[in-house]
């Protein structure tokens, strides 16, 4: 019967702990390297490591990839900006020091409208895919905004695995912290996916000014409780019975 127990309790703690953990690598952008951008502007070729809002100076870039596997793929506009805190007026990351704009500064031919994407490894079950966003300051048409979020089984272009998901500010009801606002997609998946192919799209009006991304994540949703519990107990029983045959 101990072990019984045991067991239930390894079981409960590894679920608990499958729907804690995020499989997004580098999801709030903190993670950061030498690599250098490629805009054309105030901050032209400043180091992704060196990106520091607190010297007094605007202090952001656009970037081909990221650390962690995000890159300017399938590749449209010229790249993913990344900020520091306060290098727009009153706005700090929601963690970390360092957040994302996908209607990025234009490069030489290339529009502003920019994505951004990063593949991951579903199992079949339940996932929320988690963000926090926000409005650019001192642009509120949700025109100019909005952004769109899609998973593919591999490429977009092939399967969808979920209805795309497009944000803007009056699409917004999640819970709000520091200005920014929780945004919280479910979706399930029968099998198994080892190349999904999640994608952040800027879909408003390209004026360089759009909506701003932080702390991604996509987690397992953990078992119910109740199924845990009757898994626990089928596993006593089945235990209970080999004791009584013994």
């Amino acid at each position: 019967m101990m072990r019984s127990v045991l067991f239930a309790a390894a079981v409960t703690a590894m679920a608990s702990a499958a729907g804690a953990a995020t499989i997004v690598m580098n999801g709030d952008f903190e993670t950061v390297d030498g690599r250098t951008g490629v805009t054309v502007g105030g901050s032209d070729g400043d180091a992704l490591n060196s990106l520091n809002g607190n010297t007094g100076r605007a202090s952001w870039d656009v970037y081909d990839s990221l650390p962690g596997g995000w890159a300017n793929a399938p590749q449209q506009g010229n790249g993913i900006e990344v900020h520091s805190d306060r290098t727009l007026r009153g706005v700090t990351a929601h963690s970390g020091s360092h957040y994302i704009e996908l209607d990025s500064e234009r490069g030489a031919g290339k529009g502003s409208n920019s994505n951004m994407s990063q593949e991951i490894a579903l199992t079949a079950g339940t996932w929320d895919l988690t963000f926090w966003y926000m409005k650019r300051p001192g642009r509120s048409s949700q025109d100019s905004n909005r952004i769109a979020v899609s998973l593919w089984d591999t490429l977009p272009g092939g399967t969808p695995l979920f209805d795309e998901l497009l944000v803007h500010p009056s699409t917004l009801s999640g819970r709000v912290e520091n200005g920014w606002t929780e945004i919280v997609h479910r979706f399930s998946v029968s099998e198994d996916h080892d190349n999904a192919l999640l994608l952040f799209s800027a879909r408003g009006r390209a004026d360089e000014q759009g909506g701003l991304i932080d702390t991604v994540s996509v987690s397992a949703v953990p078992l119910p409780a109740g199924i845990l519990l009757l898994v626990s107990g089928l596993v006593g029983l089945g235990v209970m019975r080999r004791l009584r045959k013994g």
